[in-house]
Protein backbone atom coordinates (compact mmCIF):
# COMPACT_ATOMS: atom_id res chain seq x y z
CA UNK A 1 0.00 0.00 0.00
CA UNK A 2 1.59 3.62 -0.82
CA UNK A 3 0.66 6.83 0.52
CA UNK A 4 -1.77 9.05 -2.09
CA UNK A 5 -2.04 12.84 -2.56
CA UNK A 6 -5.02 14.14 -3.93
CA UNK A 7 -4.00 17.56 -5.74
CA UNK A 8 -6.05 20.85 -6.27
CA UNK A 9 -4.35 22.37 -9.31
CA UNK A 10 -5.90 25.16 -8.80
CA UNK A 11 -6.51 25.97 -4.97
CA UNK A 12 -4.82 29.36 -4.04
CA UNK A 13 -5.22 30.66 -7.11
CA UNK A 14 -2.85 27.97 -8.45
CA UNK A 15 0.07 28.45 -5.79
CA UNK A 16 -1.00 25.26 -4.64
CA UNK A 17 0.62 23.89 -7.73
CA UNK A 18 3.91 25.09 -7.69
CA UNK A 19 4.51 24.25 -4.33
CA UNK A 20 3.57 20.82 -4.60
CA UNK A 21 5.63 20.14 -7.53
CA UNK A 22 8.61 21.70 -4.86
CA UNK A 23 7.57 19.37 -2.19
CA UNK A 24 7.16 16.30 -4.46
CA UNK A 25 11.13 16.74 -5.26
CA UNK A 26 11.71 16.29 -1.66
CA UNK A 27 9.36 13.00 -1.18
CA UNK A 28 11.38 11.70 -4.61
CA UNK A 29 14.71 12.43 -2.95
CA UNK A 30 13.53 10.90 0.08
CA UNK A 31 12.83 7.70 -1.62
CA UNK A 32 9.28 7.50 -0.67
CA UNK A 33 6.67 5.80 -2.35
CA UNK A 34 3.56 7.57 -3.06
CA UNK A 35 1.02 8.01 -5.61
CA UNK A 36 -0.47 11.56 -6.85
CA UNK A 37 -3.71 12.58 -8.62
CA UNK A 38 -5.10 15.35 -9.97
CA UNK A 39 -7.89 17.22 -9.92
CA UNK A 40 -9.54 19.28 -12.72
CA UNK A 41 -13.71 20.13 -11.84
CA UNK A 42 -14.91 20.76 -8.34
CA UNK A 43 -16.17 16.98 -6.45
CA UNK A 44 -13.27 14.91 -8.53
CA UNK A 45 -11.73 15.11 -5.34
CA UNK A 46 -14.18 13.25 -3.26
CA UNK A 47 -14.56 10.60 -6.47
CA UNK A 48 -10.96 10.42 -6.16
CA UNK A 49 -10.80 9.63 -2.62
CA UNK A 50 -13.75 7.38 -2.64
CA UNK A 51 -11.96 5.01 -5.16
CA UNK A 52 -8.66 5.15 -3.82
CA UNK A 53 -9.07 5.13 -0.58
CA UNK A 54 -9.58 1.63 0.31
CA UNK A 55 -6.45 0.88 -1.31
CA UNK A 56 -3.93 3.57 0.22
CA UNK A 57 -2.40 3.79 3.53
CA UNK A 58 -3.07 7.19 4.11
CA UNK A 59 -4.48 9.64 1.63
CA UNK A 60 -3.61 13.76 2.06
CA UNK A 61 -5.55 16.34 0.38
CA UNK A 62 -3.27 18.69 -1.11
CA UNK A 63 -4.48 22.50 -1.33
CA UNK A 64 -6.58 24.10 1.34
CA UNK A 65 -9.81 23.36 3.32
CA UNK A 66 -12.00 22.61 0.22
CA UNK A 67 -10.14 20.03 -0.72
CA UNK A 68 -9.98 18.56 2.17
CA UNK A 69 -13.74 18.78 2.59
CA UNK A 70 -14.11 16.81 -0.81
CA UNK A 71 -11.53 14.09 0.16
CA UNK A 72 -13.16 13.64 3.79
CA UNK A 73 -16.17 12.94 2.25
CA UNK A 74 -14.86 10.57 -0.45
CA UNK A 75 -13.31 8.96 2.44
CA UNK A 76 -16.42 8.32 4.88
CA UNK A 77 -17.03 5.12 5.79
CA UNK A 78 -13.26 4.00 5.44
CA UNK A 79 -10.33 3.97 8.01
CA UNK A 80 -7.63 5.10 5.91
CA UNK A 81 -5.96 7.87 7.75
CA UNK A 82 -6.77 11.53 6.55
CA UNK A 83 -4.08 14.12 6.38
CA UNK A 84 -3.61 17.66 4.98
CA UNK A 85 -1.03 18.98 3.11
CA UNK A 86 -1.86 23.12 3.56
CA UNK A 87 -1.02 24.78 0.11
CA UNK A 88 -4.47 26.21 0.16
CA UNK A 89 -5.72 29.30 1.04
CA UNK A 90 -7.32 29.39 4.78
CA UNK A 91 -5.93 26.40 5.73
CA UNK A 92 -8.04 26.22 9.29
CA UNK A 93 -8.44 23.10 10.42
CA UNK A 94 -4.80 22.25 10.06
CA UNK A 95 -3.94 25.61 12.35
CA UNK A 96 -6.23 23.98 14.88
CA UNK A 97 -4.41 21.14 14.60
CA UNK A 98 -0.81 22.10 14.30
CA UNK A 99 -0.04 20.93 10.94
CA UNK A 100 3.05 22.08 9.93
CA UNK A 101 3.14 24.52 6.82
CA UNK A 102 7.01 24.46 6.45
CA UNK A 103 8.46 22.45 3.79
CA UNK A 104 10.80 20.19 6.24
CA UNK A 105 8.06 20.22 8.98
CA UNK A 106 5.54 18.94 6.34
CA UNK A 107 8.64 15.86 5.12
CA UNK A 108 8.43 15.28 8.41
CA UNK A 109 5.14 14.64 9.30
CA UNK A 110 4.71 12.32 6.12
CA UNK A 111 7.34 10.10 7.33
CA UNK A 112 6.36 10.34 10.66
CA UNK A 113 2.74 10.76 11.02
CA UNK A 114 0.90 11.34 14.01
CA UNK A 115 -2.55 9.59 13.96
CA UNK A 116 -5.35 10.95 16.31
CA UNK A 117 -9.22 10.82 15.72
CA UNK A 118 -11.14 13.82 15.83
CA UNK A 119 -14.63 14.38 15.48
CA UNK A 120 -16.27 15.66 12.23
CA UNK A 121 -19.94 17.53 11.49
CA UNK A 122 -22.63 16.47 9.33
CA UNK A 123 -24.22 19.43 7.05
CA UNK A 124 -27.68 17.78 5.81
CA UNK A 125 -25.89 14.65 5.75
CA UNK A 126 -22.53 15.29 4.41
CA UNK A 127 -19.16 15.84 6.35
CA UNK A 128 -17.52 18.97 7.19
CA UNK A 129 -14.50 18.97 9.06
CA UNK A 130 -14.01 22.26 10.56
CA UNK A 131 -16.92 24.95 11.02
CA UNK A 132 -19.94 25.88 8.97
CA UNK A 133 -20.99 29.49 8.91
CA UNK A 134 -24.77 30.68 7.95
CA UNK A 135 -25.98 34.17 7.03
CA UNK A 136 -23.50 36.79 6.81
CA UNK A 137 -20.69 34.56 7.38
CA UNK A 138 -21.98 32.36 4.30
CA UNK A 139 -22.28 36.09 2.42
CA UNK A 140 -18.63 36.93 3.20
CA UNK A 141 -17.54 33.41 2.38
CA UNK A 142 -19.11 34.08 -1.58
CA UNK A 143 -17.62 37.80 -1.55
CA UNK A 144 -14.56 36.25 -0.74
CA UNK A 145 -14.23 33.77 -3.29
CA UNK A 146 -12.45 33.55 -7.01
CA UNK A 147 -10.53 36.77 -7.52
CA UNK A 148 -10.33 37.88 -3.53
CA UNK A 149 -8.79 34.48 -2.48
CA UNK A 150 -5.46 35.08 -4.43
CA UNK A 151 -4.92 37.78 -1.64
CA UNK A 152 -4.94 35.14 1.03
CA UNK A 153 -6.93 34.01 3.55
CA UNK A 154 -7.47 37.07 5.55
CA UNK A 155 -7.48 40.02 3.81
CA UNK A 156 -9.93 38.17 1.01
CA UNK A 157 -11.98 37.42 4.07
CA UNK A 158 -12.24 40.97 5.75
CA UNK A 159 -12.73 42.49 2.05
CA UNK A 160 -15.57 40.04 1.83
CA UNK A 161 -16.94 41.31 5.61
CA UNK A 162 -16.72 44.91 3.49
CA UNK A 163 -18.81 43.86 0.15
CA UNK A 164 -21.39 41.86 2.14
CA UNK A 165 -21.85 44.72 4.40
CA UNK A 166 -23.81 46.82 1.00
CA UNK A 167 -26.50 43.66 0.29
CA UNK A 168 -27.26 41.43 3.65
CA UNK A 169 -30.25 41.94 5.57
CA UNK A 170 -30.04 39.63 8.50
CA UNK A 171 -33.36 36.95 8.50
CA UNK A 172 -34.83 35.81 11.73
CA UNK A 173 -33.96 32.57 12.38
CA UNK A 174 -35.19 29.78 14.25
CA UNK A 175 -32.25 27.56 15.67
CA UNK A 176 -33.10 24.29 17.11
CA UNK A 177 -30.05 22.94 19.45
CA UNK A 178 -30.83 19.31 21.02
CA UNK A 179 -34.55 20.51 21.04
CA UNK A 180 -33.71 23.96 22.95
CA UNK A 181 -35.54 26.77 20.60
CA UNK A 182 -33.87 30.09 19.88
CA UNK A 183 -35.60 32.73 17.95
CA UNK A 184 -34.09 35.92 16.66
CA UNK A 185 -33.16 38.26 14.07
CA UNK A 186 -29.40 36.41 13.73
CA UNK A 187 -26.14 38.22 12.38
CA UNK A 188 -24.46 34.49 11.72
CA UNK A 189 -24.68 31.52 13.16
CA UNK A 190 -21.00 29.74 13.11
CA UNK A 191 -21.56 25.87 13.99
CA UNK A 192 -18.22 23.61 14.10
CA UNK A 193 -15.24 21.88 16.32
CA UNK A 194 -12.26 23.73 15.11
CA UNK A 195 -11.17 26.89 16.47
CA UNK A 196 -10.80 29.11 13.28
CA UNK A 197 -12.23 30.02 9.89
CA UNK A 198 -11.89 33.16 7.28
CA UNK A 199 -8.31 32.47 7.20
CA UNK A 200 -7.41 32.76 10.86
CA UNK A 201 -10.25 34.27 12.67
CA UNK A 202 -10.79 32.62 16.04
CA UNK A 203 -14.69 32.27 15.66
CA UNK A 204 -14.92 29.66 18.20
CA UNK A 205 -12.18 29.34 20.69
CA UNK A 206 -13.27 27.34 22.85
CA UNK A 207 -14.05 24.22 20.61
CA UNK A 208 -12.46 20.98 20.98
CA UNK A 209 -12.16 18.57 17.85
CA UNK A 210 -12.55 15.11 19.85
CA UNK A 211 -15.42 16.00 22.70
CA UNK A 212 -18.47 14.95 21.18
CA UNK A 213 -19.82 18.56 21.00
CA UNK A 214 -20.61 20.93 18.45
CA UNK A 215 -19.80 24.39 19.25
CA UNK A 216 -21.81 27.32 18.17
CA UNK A 217 -21.56 30.75 18.49
CA UNK A 218 -24.71 33.20 17.53
CA UNK A 219 -24.10 36.54 17.14
CA UNK A 220 -27.05 39.17 17.07
CA UNK A 221 -27.70 42.09 14.06
CA UNK A 222 -25.61 44.65 14.34
CA UNK A 223 -25.15 48.21 13.01
CA UNK A 224 -22.66 48.65 11.11
CA UNK A 225 -19.97 50.65 13.54
CA UNK A 226 -20.46 47.93 16.44
CA UNK A 227 -19.98 45.12 13.69
CA UNK A 228 -16.42 46.96 13.30
CA UNK A 229 -15.73 47.31 16.58
CA UNK A 230 -16.72 43.56 17.32
CA UNK A 231 -14.56 42.35 14.08
CA UNK A 232 -10.79 42.88 16.30
CA UNK A 233 -11.88 40.70 19.01
CA UNK A 234 -12.57 37.66 16.79
CA UNK A 235 -8.95 37.30 16.22
CA UNK A 236 -8.17 36.24 19.60
CA UNK A 237 -11.40 34.65 20.31
CA UNK A 238 -12.72 37.30 23.14
CA UNK A 239 -15.22 38.32 21.11
CA UNK A 240 -17.58 35.65 22.95
CA UNK A 241 -17.08 38.29 26.22
CA UNK A 242 -19.70 40.74 24.33
CA UNK A 243 -23.21 40.56 25.28
CA UNK A 244 -24.35 40.52 21.48
CA UNK A 245 -22.63 36.98 21.28
CA UNK A 246 -23.51 33.72 22.08
CA UNK A 247 -21.89 30.68 23.13
CA UNK A 248 -23.50 27.14 23.52
CA UNK A 249 -22.85 23.53 22.41
CA UNK A 250 -24.91 20.69 21.21
CA UNK A 251 -25.41 17.35 19.03
CA UNK A 252 -27.93 18.25 16.91
CA UNK A 253 -28.19 21.45 15.41
CA UNK A 254 -31.20 22.92 12.93
CA UNK A 255 -31.94 26.48 11.56
CA UNK A 256 -34.62 28.00 9.42
CA UNK A 257 -35.21 31.29 8.42
CA UNK A 258 -37.62 33.43 7.46
CA UNK A 259 -35.94 33.84 3.73
CA UNK A 260 -33.17 31.70 2.92
CA UNK A 261 -29.67 32.36 3.39
CA UNK A 262 -26.36 31.41 2.12
CA UNK A 263 -24.26 28.12 4.01
CA UNK A 264 -21.00 27.63 3.78
CA UNK A 265 -18.79 24.79 4.96
CA UNK A 266 -15.19 24.75 5.35
CA UNK A 267 -15.04 27.94 3.59
CA UNK A 268 -17.13 26.62 0.50
CA UNK A 269 -20.35 27.54 -0.52
CA UNK A 270 -22.47 24.28 -0.13
CA UNK A 271 -26.21 24.89 0.47
CA UNK A 272 -29.14 27.59 1.99
CA UNK A 273 -31.22 27.25 4.72
CA UNK A 274 -33.12 25.80 5.86
CA UNK A 275 -30.26 23.46 7.37
CA UNK A 276 -29.82 20.67 9.66
CA UNK A 277 -26.06 19.64 11.37
CA UNK A 278 -24.74 16.95 13.90
CA UNK A 279 -21.37 15.73 15.23
CA UNK A 280 -19.87 12.32 14.04
CA UNK A 281 -17.50 11.75 17.03
CA UNK A 282 -14.17 10.54 16.02
CA UNK A 283 -15.48 10.01 12.75
CA UNK A 284 -11.67 10.97 11.24
CA UNK A 285 -8.72 8.95 11.50
CA UNK A 286 -6.52 12.43 11.06
CA UNK A 287 -2.43 12.96 10.53
CA UNK A 288 -1.46 15.68 12.39
CA UNK A 289 1.75 17.45 13.63
CA UNK A 290 3.77 17.45 16.23
CA UNK A 291 1.53 18.80 18.91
Amino acid sequence: MAISFIVNPEACRGKALHRWKRFSALLKKEGLRYGEYYTSRPQEAEEIARRIGPGSEMVYAVGGDGTLLEVANGLRGFKTPLGLIPFGTGNDLGRCLGVPRDFEGILQMVKNPRLRKIDAGALNGRVFCNVVGIGFDGEVALSADNILKGMGGTPAYLLGILKALYTYRAPLMEIDIDGKIIEKRTLLVAVGNGQYYGGGLKVLPQAEQDNGLLEICIIDTLWIGKLFYLLPGVYSGKHINKKEVQILRGRKVKIETDAPVVVQADGEIITSTPVELEILPGALNFVTGSR
